[in-house]
């Protein structure tokens, strides 16, 4: 295990992010996709699904006061967002949760979130993938343990009505993943 490294959070004008080399880092994706979201006074409760390091709750701290949940399954990454969360002082809007983004739909009342954000793994898994062998990153990068439509249909679930479904993605699989949405209503 590597030891912890206290950065401050690019995107951000005073909070910092707890990382560690052997681990998914930061990336200019999931600042990105932060500042994307669109919050107003109505919204309430956000998820971010797949948080990793929690940079996109923490970061959207800044811009709402609604209040966030990160899940993620790496035991790992969930603690140091844990430890991010207590050492920016935001214990009481952002809670980081270990569970699978698989089944986590059960631990929330259907339909409870205004946003559902996500910066998922990219790639497919095939034989052309050139894959990290640390798991840790391999999972953060490459669809092994989390495919696409099993993310969409868990932010379905979790969305309200007219709630919105934030996620960064590669352009080269924008025409899947568009066909596969409209499936899924």
């Amino acid at each position: 295990m590597k030891p912890e490294i206290v950065d401050d959070l690019l995107g951000s004008t005073n909070l910092k992010i707890i990382q560690r080399d052997d681990l998914f880092k930061l990336s200019l994706d999931a600042i990105l996709l932060a500042d994307f979201v669109k919050v107003n006074l109505k919204t309430k409760n956000i998820i971010d699904l797949g948080t990793g390091l929690g940079p996109i709750p923490l970061l959207l701290s800044e811009k709402t006061k609604a209040r966030i949940i990160g899940i993620e399954i790496n035991p790992d990454q969930c603690l140091l967002a844990q430890k991010s969360v207590r050492l920016n002082n935001l214990d009481d809007q952002i809670e980081i949760i270990q569970d699978d983004i698989r089944v986590v739909h059960s631990r929330f009342q259907p339909s409870s979130f205004d946003i559902v954000v996500a910066n998922p793994p990219f790639y497919k898994l095939s034989e052309s993938s050139i894959v990290s062998h640390n798991p840790t990153i391999k999972a953060s990068k490459h669809e092994e343990k989390l495919d696409f439509e099993t993310l969409a249909v868990t932010a379905k679930r979790l969305l309200r009505i007219k709630g919105a479904f934030v996620f960064v993605h590669r352009a080269a699989r924008l025409d899947e993943l568009t066909v596969l949405l409209d499936k899924l209503g």
